[in-house]
């Protein structure tokens, strides 16, 4: 059984929790909206139309995450989403457009940005035929092909 590098399976780790957490919230905000909202301590909304599509899109997002832990450089999809967020959320709340809790998150996908900027910059050792492998896929087997 071949182990994983540290540095691989950080990134890996890095990258799982990232995409679980939006799966997560995503499935929680598509199928529980209202719940969701209540939990949250948001003010009652009438159209939970739009939290859904905010669900969906964390769901898909979640799932383009998880492609990352095959292409390397899809770890950088979740550093400009993560940035995309912290802005627009911070935004909406120094804006007063919007409850402290919309900070809080804020201030969480943030670190979750940090983690994922780590993560992408974490170099995967070079394979056995010496080359520096930007795939996350390290530790499995290389098998060159013939022509």
């Amino acid at each position: 059984m071949n182990r994983l590098p540290k540095a691989a399976l950080f990134k890996r780790l890095s990258i799982l929790l990232i995409a679980g957490h939006s799966l997560i919230a995503g499935f929680a905000l598509l199928f529980a909206p209202g719940d969701v909202l209540a939990f949250m301590r948001w003010p009652p909304v009438s159209d939970l139309f739009f939290v859904s599509q905010a669900g969906i899109f964390l769901v898909i997002l979640g799932f383009a995450y998880l492609a990352a832990l095959r292409h390397d450089v899809l770890v950088w999809l979740i550093v400009g989403s993560k940035l995309g967020a912290v802005m627009f959320l911070f935004g909406q709340g120094f804006l007063g457009r919007a409850p402290l809790q919309v900070m809080l998150a804020g201030a969480g996908d943030a670190g979750l940005g940090l983690l994922a900027l780590a993560a992408a910059l974490v170099q995967s050792p070079p394979r056995s035929d010496g080359v520096v492998s930007h795939d996350t896929s390290v530790g499995e087997e290389y098998v060159p092909t013939s022509k």
